[in-house]
């Protein structure tokens, strides 16, 4: 038994009377916005919902000033891009437990398939290969995976698993 060593620490509670806070020091409570060098984005727009929008209703006088609103709509199509990339992935990873509940259901079906195709099976047989590989969606796939010359030797060892 001394290979495993048990640690119990007492982290508390989790109320937040104990917080005290900390000292900001000079009371100075204002904090900078930080900016990144490469985009230099207005609240506009930041808040436009397309590029196109973004310089919507100003007009750009001189060439120095058109050439910073056209790298700014391209700043800002950059990061709709991005926005629109993620919202993508999001999408897919939304639909990912739908996937595999489809995928799921077809290896169970084959699984079916496969058993009834099994002459060799009695009733009881198929029965107690169902209850246990149902429950274990990798053995599962594993067996419907299995060449079909392998099956019988397996369903063999696991009833006789199974039986004891």
């Amino acid at each position: 038994m001394g290979r495993f060593a048990e640690t119990f620490v007492d982290v508390g509670s989790n109320e937040p009377g104990g917080y005290d806070g900390f000292d900001m020091g000079d009371r100075n409570e204002e904090f900078p916005p930080v900016y990144s060098q490469g985009i230099d984005l207005s609240q506009d727009d930041v808040h436009a919902s397309r590029p196109s929008r973004a310089s919507e209703g100003r007009t750009e006088s001189s060439g120095s000033k058109r050439k910073r609103g056209s790298q700014r709509e391209v700043d800002v199509e950059g990061i709709h891009l991005a926005l629109d990339q993620t919202n993508n992935q999001l999408k897919m990873i939304a639909e990912w437990p739908a996937c595999a509940l489809v995928n799921d259901n077809h290896v169970r079906t084959e699984f079916f398939r496969i058993l009834r195709e099994m002459p060799e099976l009695t009733s009881l047989d198929r029965a107690l290969l169902q209850r246990h590989l149902l429950s274990r969606m990798d053995d599962l796939r594993g067996f419907v995976l299995m060449p079909e010359d392998e099956r019988d030797g397996f369903c063999r060892v696991l009833l006789r698993d199974i039986t004891r």
